[in-house]
């Protein structure tokens, strides 16, 4: 029971360190279709739903991270 909470809460979790990857290396267009695509129910979420702000500000917190030098 515990693994069906915990799967899906970590694959919406693991946007943020994928956009860290995404931000830091200059991915290819190519790359970049494939998260789009692995990540296509959260980008559902961001645009459907209430979870807008929070997914924003959690990603955009992994990209700055992946800025600093």
């Amino acid at each position: 029971m515990a693994l069906m909470v915990a799967l899906p809460l970590v694959y919406l979790l693991s946007i943020g360190p994928v956009a860290f990857v995404c931000e830091k290396t200059s991915s290819t267009t190519s790359i970049r279709n494939t998260v789009l695509a692995v990540y296509a129910p959260i980008i559902w979420l961001h645009d459907h739903t209430p979870m807008k702000m929070p997914l924003e500000n959690y990603v955009n917190w992994w990209e700055r991270l992946a800025r600093k030098p």
